[in-house]
């Protein structure tokens, strides 16, 4: 009788052992539910100052945004989002120009020519998609608002917007006069401009080389002197775009690139 006592005994305290350990295993899932959810409304308040608040590109957007925030500050009590006024980012593109053609999953190459002559050409690595998908490359005319330095624009916008591949992309770009030592300030942004921001371009054989990993549009600036480098780059990656960024100066062939990565990723 006293092995059975016993025997109820330790399995009581074993369920209790493992109620235990669930509870602290949820209140760690609800701890990282809300810090992730508190850094979406940090990057809402983000995108809302840097889009929204003097000249809009898509004012339905902005509403959209805005009231994300307005939920925001109504599950977090000390969340406040100061947003100050600062141009919005409008995207105008050469849609008569535009290329589309449909990649299978081993991949292949877009291209398409602006009204200049510049030639872009998209290649996407097998491996890069998950499944036969249609992708639209169309020049870019101009850029206003954002702060890209002055200098000859050249870019593309790429769709379907939010695309994420799974093997860099090479986006070259061939300027009708290229030069060997042309200054770039590369860029990157999202939908319809949304989070404008410098990104790594470098010139290869006379041609504009991009690293591309996630759509919407793509391309640099040639500057008629030095470009001044990019205005408060932020320390350490805090949206996906600057993530990106960071992601595309790796060198694939370094032997710390994986760790490096998920750290990255982790950190994330």
């Amino acid at each position: 009788m006293a092995r059975s006592a016993t025997g109820r005994g330790g399995s009581l305290l074993a369920t209790r052992g493992a109620s235990v350990l669930l509870a602290l295993l949820l209140a760690v899932a609800a701890s990282e539910a809300h810090a992730a959810t508190r850094r979406s409304c940090e990057r809402t308040c983000k995108r809302f100052e840097r889009h929204c608040a003097v000249t809009p590109s898509k004012p339905g957007r902005c509403e959209r945004l805005g009231r994300r925030l307005d939920k925001c500050e109504e599950r977090f009590a000390e969340f406040a989002c100061e947003a100050t006024p600062g141009p919005g980012v409008i995207v105008t593109v050469d849609e008569p120009r535009a290329a589309t053609k449909t990649l299978p999953l081993e991949g292949g190459t877009l291209e398409a020519t602006g009204a200049d002559g510049t030639v872009y050409s998209l290649t996407i690595p097998p491996g890069a998609l998950l499944l036969e998908t249609t992708i639209t490359m169309t020049p870019i005319v101009a850029i206003s608002g954002g702060d890209l330095p002055e200098g000859a624009l050249f870019g593309v916008d790429l769709q379907p917007s939010g695309l994420r591949l799974y093997e860099f992309a090479e986006l070259r770009i061939a300027p009708p006069a290229p030069s060997s030592a042309a200054s770039l300030a590369g860029f990157s942004y999202e939908g319809d401009g949304d989070d404008l921001h410098r990104y790594p371009a470098a010139l290869d054989a006379g041609q504009i080389l991009l690293h591309v990993i996630h759509f919407s549009g793509a391309g640099a600036k040639i500057c008629v002197e030095l470009c001044p480098p990019p205005i408060d780059p932020p320390p350490q990656p805090i949206t996906e775009s600057e993530l990106e960024a960071v992601i595309a100066q790796l060198d694939p062939h370094d032997p710390f690139y994986a760790s490096r990565l998920a750290e990255l990723l982790h950190a994330y």
